[in-house]
């Protein structure tokens, strides 16, 4: 598929390859990906990444760790 220069920049500027941009929907003329449609994308993944990243089941802990009874502290 054909892109615009614009499109090819984002893409690369932001670490998206080409396969990637080819599985995305288009909203252009004859489903051409459009520079919002990027900026669509990567306002989606950066809120995904976010939310997998603050997730509390991604917060792993050390078996190292001591337990405290933060009661004790106040």
């Amino acid at each position: 598929m054909l892109y615009s220069p614009l499109v090819k920049n984002i893409s690369q500027q932001e670490n998206i390859s080409f396969n990637k941009l080819d599985n995305l929907p288009g909203t252009g003329k004859n489903d051409c990906l459009t520079k919002q449609d990027l900026i669509n994308y990567l306002r989606y993944r950066k809120s995904e990444a976010f939310e997998v990243t603050t997730s509390p089941t991604s917060i792993s802990t050390s078996p190292h760790l001591e337990q405290f009874d933060l009661t004790q502290i106040i």
